[in-house]
């Protein structure tokens, strides 16, 4: 995002990568290159980036407390 940022002001060059990521925020998707390393969705940005603060926690709970309970009964 810092390459999006001096990019919009004029300090750096505008990427074609940078361009598709700004022309996306502008129209609340996705960028194609956060496509590439995320979960695939169809959500617009908004709910997507919601999910993905959500899959985060889960994940984060899951590693410092235990098992989530189906995985408990799935295992005994």
């Amino acid at each position: 995002m810092l390459n999006l940022k001096d990019a919009i002001k004029g300090i750096a060059l505008m990427s074609n990568d940078l361009e598709k990521m700004f022309n996306s925020l502008l129209i609340n998707q996705v960028p194609p290159n956060w496509n590439k390393l995320s979960f695939l969705s169809l959500k617009p940005l908004g709910s997507w980036y919601d999910d993905l603060v959500s899959r985060v926690d889960y994940l984060r709970q899951w590693l410092s407390n235990e098992f989530p309970i189906a995985h408990r009964i799935a295992v005994y």
